[in-house]
């Protein structure tokens, strides 16, 4: 018995066979391949990264507190496709005091846009920029390998001008 190799071919989705092995046409037939869903566009997420971070409060002339980002939340840089920058940390410790930082971040700039977030149990100190208050973020490095910053931030009206200040670090 002999088989054509277009009656293979046939079998394998290659070529269709018009019911005779010696006389197969040569239209195109999906094959297992041409079926199979596109891989998963990974971009977005090949773009983040994280970073253990440590955030250092000072409330004026109080002694100044530090809180550590876990294992689980750390700091995460993201770069677009076309270049920007964004930092994003949210970090709180047994006493419940956080800080949170989510914007815009680039090296060798300051910026005002960044959401901020300071609660300093033991000082009373509660500050939310998306509320009251402002913060100027400088950044000194934001790469996928280390953020550095500080964040002056000025309490709302009533608080007597206590200044908030907080140095932002990573160790990659």
């Amino acid at each position: 018995m002999t088989i054509s190799v277009a009656a293979l071919l046939g079998c394998w989705g290659l070529v269709a066979c018009s019911g005779s092995s010696s006389s197969p046409t040569t239209k195109p037939t999906p094959t297992p391949a041409a079926s199979r869903p596109l891989p998963e566009n990974t971009a977005a997420r090949d773009a983040t990264v994280s970073l253990p971070a440590t955030a250092v409060i000072q409330v004026g002339h109080s002694s100044a507190l530090t809180l550590t980002t876990t294992h689980s939340d750390q700091l995460t840089v993201t770069t677009t496709p076309a270049g920007a920058q964004s930092i994003s940390v949210s970090m709180h410790d047994q006493h419940s005091d956080l800080f949170t930082i989510d914007g815009p971040a680039k090296a060798g700039t300051t910026t005002r846009t960044a959401h901020v977030v300071v609660f300093v149990k033991h000082s009373g100190v509660l500050l939310d920029t998306a509320s009251e208050g402002s913060c100027r973020t400088s950044y000194t490095t934001v790469s996928e390998t280390a953020v550095q910053a500080r964040i002056s931030c000025s309490l709302p009206n009533g608080s007597g001008g206590t200044p908030v200040t907080v140095t932002l670090t990573t160790s990659g």
